[in-house]
Order: structure tokens, then sequence, then C-alpha cells
């Protein structure tokens, strides 16, 4: 068998142009389509390496950061406690003025013939052991102790007498907040 003959050559002509022209648009559209891929992504991609250029250094910084954020947060843990103290220190302060105070009361309103020789504290009851010369001197420091501000419910605990001397003792209770030490 042979070949088909073709007729109509026009057609096939007409074909193979539109095959090179539509190849040639292709081919045309392809390579505008990279160039214009290239002008947009490489610098994109130049601006993408120079951020992340830039953006290292700021991780860096970033982790002195953190360090520096983590020493300021240590001295102020320690301010705070510093603070504190100083607050327990101011607070003793005040409670050994208020107590030098009492104790000037007491010096102050006690006959001249009564002596402390214990003062002792637990919690809001204060404890106190004396001794006097006279038996009205020792009744006249109970009317004292009994008026003492801050504190009430006096108990004598004993008064005895020994050598020619009254020796006595009593126990108050306080307000919590007047006796704290």
């Amino acid at each position: 068998m042979k070949d088909p003959v073709n007729f109509l050559p026009w057609r096939a002509q007409q074909r193979k142009f539109l095959l090179y022209r539509w190849g040639r648009y292709t081919l045309i559209a392809l390579c505008c389509e990279g160039i214009a891929l290239a002008l947009v992504v490489l610098p994109l991609h130049a601006r993408l390496r120079m951020q992340t250029d830039i953006v290292t250094p700021f991780s860096m910084l970033s982790h002195h950061q953190q360090h520096a954020v983590a020493e300021l947060e240590t001295a102020l843990m320690q301010l705070e406690k510093a603070r504190i103290g100083h607050e327990v220190v101011k607070k003793r302060k005040q409670q050994l003025q208020h107590w030098q105070q009492s104790l000037a009361y007491l010096s102050g309103q006690l006959p001249e013939d009564i002596w402390l020789i214990g003062l002792g504290m637990q919690h809001s009851t204060v404890s106190i052991e004396g001794v006097g010369l006279s038996a009205e001197g020792a009744l006249a420091s109970e009317t004292v102790f009994a008026a003492w501000p801050g504190f009430h419910q006096l108990k004598v605990t004993h008064i005895t007498q020994r050598n020619g001397e009254i020796h006595f003792g009593f126990t108050l209770q306080g307000e919590k907040d007047d006796v704290d030490s």
C-alpha cells in the first residue's frame, strides 16, 4: 500500500502554521513568565536572605534581653525582700518604743519601795515578779498593774513574805497587737 494522497494540502499547511504559531506564543509566554518570575522572586529571595541576616542578631539580642530580664527579676526579688526586712525592722522598732513607753509608765507609777525582778511574756500573757519592802507597796503595785494601758485581767499568782521582804507575782492578759514581740 501506498501513502495516502492529500488532495487538500492547504489544510495541512494551515494546521502546521497554527501549531508553530501557538507553539511560539506558548514559548514566548513561558519566557515572559520566567522573566517575570525571576524579576519578582530573586528580589524577594534577596530581601528574605537580608531579613534572616537581620533576624539572627535580634534573636541573639533577644537572648541577651531574656538574660537581662532574669537579672532584673532577681534584683526586684532582692529589693522586695529588703523592703519586707525593712518593714519588719520598722515594726520591731515601733514595738520596742511602745514597750519602752509602757515600762517608763510603770516605773513612774510604781511606789519607790517596789522593784521588779522579772518580766516575762508568752503569747498575750505578761508575767511580772517583784519584791517590795511593805505590804502597802505591793498593794499599790497591784493597782498600778491593773491600770496598765493595753492590759486587763490581772491575776495574782503569789504574794509571800520572806526575810522581811514581800515577794509577789502577777499575770496580765493583753491585746495581741500590744504585746507582739
